[in-house]
């Protein structure tokens, strides 16, 4: 008579989970000896620097570059690298692009300033205001002055919109500046201020628009002040003054003489009442 074994049957509820956990492990492993090998197997042996750079030093741009490589072309962070290179007081913009089989393309645009933002910040013609480090500070821009950064834009708005009518008259505004209050001051290189204070700006300014060159064709002014509602009050600028360092002595000891004209009247008939 033939003897028949039967095998006990297969435990299939044990070796799935087993099986599932070998699974997780090997993607583990696999995964570590990627971030562990691929900076060796597949590592970044270019980066190329792309966009017209002026401030920007490029001492730092390779600095923040290199302090970031931290991976091979796969794994590198561009995220990261892209924040910190962002991060740069003159960087605008940055984009960065793997390029196979071991290059890193870098896009990098830098700011374009406006002018001075107070003593030692710059500001670009969209109001952004940015610290200047390094070097030394670009010669030849206006200076605006605002209560705080969040005045820029205002500033840069009105000087875009003052200068170029100005420029007819052969003024060219040196610093502008607005208060806490909202009192607008304007100086030009030719040693001119103006005070336009805090309400009606713009009709004051089409103002001064109108009588500087009538004030012109009588002297070199020191000082307007539109504040008024019929007139402007003018201190004449004095042989050999410093700019914008007008003494507040009486009229009669520094031999000049403050008038408010009339605009119904001519300037020279109001100077010799």
């Amino acid at each position: 008579m033939a003897t028949h074994y039967r095998h006990p049957p297969a435990n299939h509820a044990t070796a799935r989970p087993l099986l599932a956990t070998f699974a997780v492990l090997s993607v583990i492993a696999a995964v570590w000896i990627a971030i562990a090998w691929e900076p060796r197997l597949l590592p970044i042996r270019v980066v190329t620097i792309a966009g017209e750079l002026h401030a920007l030093s490029r001492t730092a741009l390779q600095a923040t570059i290199a302090s970031q490589m931290r991976g091979g072309i796969l794994t590198q962070d561009l995220t990261r690298l892209q924040r910190e290179i962002q991060a740069l007081s003159w960087v605008a913009e940055a984009t960065v692009r793997r390029r196979w089989p071991d290059r890193l393309e870098l896009q990098v645009r830098e700011r374009q300033p406006l002018a001075r933002w107070g003593e030692d910040q710059l500001v670009t013609l969209d109001g952004a205001v940015f610290r200047f480090e390094g070097g030394e500070m670009p010669s030849g821009l206006p200076q605006l002055i605002g209560a705080d950064a969040q005045d820029a834009g205002q500033l840069v708005q009105q000087y875009l919109t003052w200068q170029p009518r100005l420029t007819p008259l052969g003024l060219t505004l040196e610093r502008l500046q607005r208060d806490r209050r909202g009192d607008w001051r304007l100086f030009f290189t030719n040693q001119l201020e103006v005070c336009l204070g805090t309400e009606e700006v713009a009709l004051r300014f089409e103002r001064l628009l109108a009588a500087y060159p009538r004030l012109s064709a009588v002297g070199q002014a020191a000082r307007l002040d539109l504040r008024y509602s019929n007139g402007i009050a003018v201190r004449w600028l004095q042989p050999n003054q410093a700019p914008h360092q007008v003494p507040p002595a009486p009229a009669a000891v520094r031999g000049e003489r403050m008038a408010k004209l009339s605009f119904g009247l001519s300037i020279q008939q109001r100077l010799t009442e």
